[in-house]
């Protein structure tokens, strides 16, 4: 029987070995940055809740692999919306939301935000 890669597990495998460029390529925020690259500080404690923060690095480290929005619907639990012309959001829980946009092929102006219902 054929073993068939998922398009999860191909995507894991691109951010865990770095084979290819950073594709995000601007944060609208020093606090998304920090999440990103695990650096606490009180701003971005503030922002998310530590015990929040892997899921949130974990979403990230999709975003950074994803060459186009549409690649963000993998896992379905993102639930990508598409907000306005190049705005797009994933969502980490009920709470919390990434947003983004897409240009070139690159995630620009990333930023997590709390999401009020």
């Amino acid at each position: 029987m054929p073993f068939f890669w998922s398009r999860h597990a191909i995507l894991t495998l691109i951010r865990q070995y770095a084979l290819i460029a950073i594709v995000i390529q601007s944060f609208s925020d020093q606090e998304t940055t920090d999440i990103f690259n695990g650096v606490r500080t009180k701003q971005a404690l503030r922002l998310v809740p530590l015990e929040l923060w892997p899921l949130a690095q974990k979403k990230l480290g999709y975003l950074n692999a994803a060459t186009k929005p549409h690649d963000m619907q993998i896992p379905p639990g993102n639930r990508l919306k598409h907000l306005d012309a190049n705005l797009w959001s994933v969502r980490i829980n009920d709470f919390y939301r990434i947003t983004f946009g897409f240009e070139g092929g690159n995630a620009i102006e990333v930023r997590i935000s709390k999401h009020y219902a």
